[in-house]
């Protein structure tokens, strides 16, 4: 149920203090044109998320803290609490950019199953990373703090696959993009600023990068389509080109 909210925003958080504030201060103090609420999901954090929470609208945030088992946890239960038609996903210490935002005319894009733009960087004010045809998400992962997904998409594909601690929103995009029955939109703004040096710049997931290929190609087949197995084949030259350039140099 969409209650009239065109975004819902979704923050997992555990133990990020002034970072969070730091987030919540990037929305609410702009003028914003469109309906959003924000849902923070709370790892059971001991320092005090409410100091921050409490300094802004109480209406428009939803706050549980419970124990999950990880981020995508968080981000599945955000998920099932969103009464948004759209949902966006920031790391504590991000920024919602909202006048990007502000451009969107999410009322035209009701049929859509995604909406992705660009983020940058915090650190360096790189922007990352452009449109993303099939080939070039098979080679890196659109950044989740760049991409509305239509709560629809959820109930058609599932949530978020927790047996991957740190790639399970890669495997979630790869599965939107090789469906044929979805409308993808790649809007050229920046609507975040994304801090870095979270979970997937500190760890590896070694299951996922040592069989990658093996995934990928299981994907392709469950959704065969000619366009699909093109990009495959492209992918699989890629990779051995890579793989092979890397035994050499060892």
């Amino acid at each position: 149920m969409h209650k009239g909210i065109n975004l819902s925003i979704i923050i997992p958080n555990f133990n990020s203090g002034s970072l969070l504030d730091h987030t919540l201060a990037s929305i609410f103090f702009k003028e914003i044109i469109f309906t959003f609420e924000v849902l923070i999901i709370d790892n059971l954090s001991i320092d005090n998320p409410r100091q921050y929470i409490d300094n802004y609208p109480e209406g428009s945030i939803v706050y549980i803290s419970e124990q999950d088992i990880g981020i995508y946890d968080a981000m599945n239960k955000g998920v099932k609490l969103a009464s948004g038609r759209w949902l966006f996903f920031l790391g504590a210490g991000d920024e919602l950019i909202i006048d990007a935002v502000n451009q969107i005319k999410f009322n035209q894009y009701k049929n859509s199953t995604l909406i992705y733009a660009n983020t940058q960087l915090l650190k360096n004010g790189k922007v990352y990373d452009g449109e993303f045809d099939l080939l070039k998400l098979m080679k890196r992962n659109i950044s989740h703090q760049a991409i509305f997904y239509n709560l629809s998409v959820f109930n058609e594909i599932g949530y978020f696959d927790t047996n991957f601690k740190i790639t399970a929103d890669y495997i979630f995009n790869l599965k939107i993009f090789m469906r044929t029955t979805v409308e993808i939109h790649y809007l050229p703004i920046v609507v975040s600023r994304f801090l870095g040096g979270g979970l997937s710049d500190d760890l590896r997931d070694d299951f996922f990068q040592n069989n990658k290929l093996k995934i990928i190609n299981k994907l392709v087949l469950s959704n065969f389509i000619w366009e699909n197995l093109c990009a495959l084949v492209s992918y699989d030259f890629y990779y051995l080109k890579n793989y092979l350039k890397l035994k050499i140099g060892q």
